[in-house]
């Protein structure tokens, strides 16, 4: 059996000034570049659902220790300051240029949370792309997609992950079915994808990914990653249809190159929320994931398979963050998701590989009512 250690840890950014404004970061979305280099996108805001959200550029030219703020990847000067930027993920194309899929949301009225309190559905969202062709120092865009066309009006469609870009040069972008704001009627929260074949431009084709509906299932937080042999695979939060309760997460894999089609839903046994995955190579994997409920040591973990996703290293997770103790915000939490999530206080794991031995996670967390975004090296060595 494998070991999983830790050989380096540290911070991305945390803010400098406490004592004088409010500055928190969330949902790092790390990217190795090809000559080693470390990318990471921050959402920065002062809080989690805060209607102030900015995606900035953050760089490491030394594995992490130390830190470029870059900045924001657009001029709220020059562009419409109504949108809170929520997410940013930066995939590398086959033509040496980076693409980045930013979710934002019109959070212009004050009155309108991010969650509606009454039917737990969520804000219109805009999925927005931006390129880069001098290794993500300046971008241009964005570009907003018009997905309409795909989802009914009872649904709030939620991108979720980066592109994909397919074996034949088509992109694929994982999408999750939340309530629309003021839908007042049951959950039906299942994976889709979309296809484009013009560089994201225009998305022709919607693909099911994990849909539960027939057996009272919801799959959701799918981030999509491609294998060694080109197929997609990712790991999924799985509920009941209404959220009320959860089931270890699943894996879902297509069943080849194009995305078109993907096998049922797959148990792993492991008890997460939130995850991603980073195929080493050669049948192994490495997971991380949010560790919430039903446990002594809530916290971010990691494990891993050596047999392509057959099996996992469960009785034995590496803790990279250990939250006992510091799990919420110090308000109480409601029993009801999405709104239960007001108040959590980490999340958003993420796991890159850097070679077939070796990956690097990021996540965000709180400490001292300061919310920042680390990073750790995890290293897989053999017993």
């Amino acid at each position: 059996m494998p070991n999983l250690s830790i050989d380096a840890t540290g911070v991305i950014f945390r803010n400098p000034l406490p004592g004088h404004r409010v500055i928190n970061a969330f949902f790092p979305f790390i990217h190795v570049m090809d000559d080693g280099e470390l990318l990471c996108v921050l959402r920065i805001g002062s809080a989690i659902y805060s209607p102030d959200g900015m995606l900035e550029i953050f760089r490491s030219a030394d594995g992490g220790e130390n830190w470029e703020r870059q900045g924001p990847i657009v001029d709220r000067a020059r562009h419409d300051s109504r949108y809170n930027y929520v997410t940013g993920c930066v995939t590398p194309l086959s033509d040496g240029s980076l693409v980045m899929m930013a979710m934002r949301a019109d959070q212009s009225d004050p009155d309108k949370l991010a969650y509606n309190p009454e039917t737990q559905g969520l804000l219109p969202l805009e999925t927005c792309y931006l390129a880069s062709n001098d290794g993500g120092r300046a971008w241009t865009g964005p570009h907003v997609v018009d997905t309409a066309a795909h989802f009914g009006p009872e649904f709030t469609p939620a991108p979720y992950g980066g592109v994909v870009e397919l074996e034949g040069g088509e992109w694929f972008q994982a999408y999750e079915t939340w309530k629309s704001y003021d839908n007042d009627g049951p959950f039906n929260l299942n994976v889709f994808g979309l296809i484009s074949q013009d560089r994201g431009r225009t998305w022709s084709e919607k693909v099911t990914v994990a849909d539960g509906s027939a057996d009272g299932r919801s799959y959701s937080h799918a981030s999509s990653v491609k294998c060694p042999d080109g197929r997609l695979i990712a790991t999924t939060w799985t509920a009941d249809s209404q959220l009320q309760s959860y089931y270890d997460l699943h894996v879902l894999r297509s069943v080849d190159t194009t995305a078109r089609t993907w096998d049922a839903p797959v148990s792993t046994g492991v008890p997460g929320q939130t995850s991603t995955l980073a195929p080493l190579g050669e049948g192994r994997l490495l997971l991380i994931y949010t560790h919430r409920e039903e446990t002594e040591q809530p916290g971010l973990k990691v494990i891993c398979s050596e047999d392509d996703g057959q099996t996992w290293t469960i009785e034995n997770p590496l803790t990279v963050w250990d939250a006992y103790g510091r799990e919420a915000l110090g308000v109480p939490r409601t029993a009801t998701y999405p709104s239960s999530h007001d108040a959590i206080a980490y999340g958003a794991p993420r796991i890159v590989a850097l070679d077939s031995r070796a990956a690097i996670a990021t996540w965000w967390c709180t400490l001292g009512a300061d919310t920042h975004c680390r990073w750790a090296r995890i290293c897989m060595n053999n017993n």
